[in-house]
């Protein structure tokens, strides 16, 4: 078996973020949003229709190797996070 640790909930916020960028949360066609992952991964564009700032947060929550990922707190206090978030 494969050991997972808090890295796996840092993939899931940008798999979520993606879903939300395209507008496609619970209405994708099955696999659309896999596909989206998978470009993001292999370096394509994040959805054009999203913010410079969104694509950022995107990018480093999609990152292949867990090491290199964007952790939680980073995540947290992300700009795009932090511009929209109450004090």
């Amino acid at each position: 078996g494969t050991d997972y640790d808090k890295m796996v909930d840092v993939w899931s916020v940008g798999v979520h973020a993606t879903s939300s960028a395209l507008g496609t949360l619970h209405s994708s066609p099955q696999g659309a949003e896999k596909r989206h992952i998978q470009d993001i991964e292999r370096g394509f564009e994040v959805p054009k229709v999203s913010p410079d700032e969104v694509k950022d947060f995107i990018r480093k929550l999609l990152i292949k190797r867990p090491e290199d990922r964007m952790s939680l707190l980073d995540a947290l206090n992300h700009p795009w996070i932090k511009k929209y978030s109450q004090n």
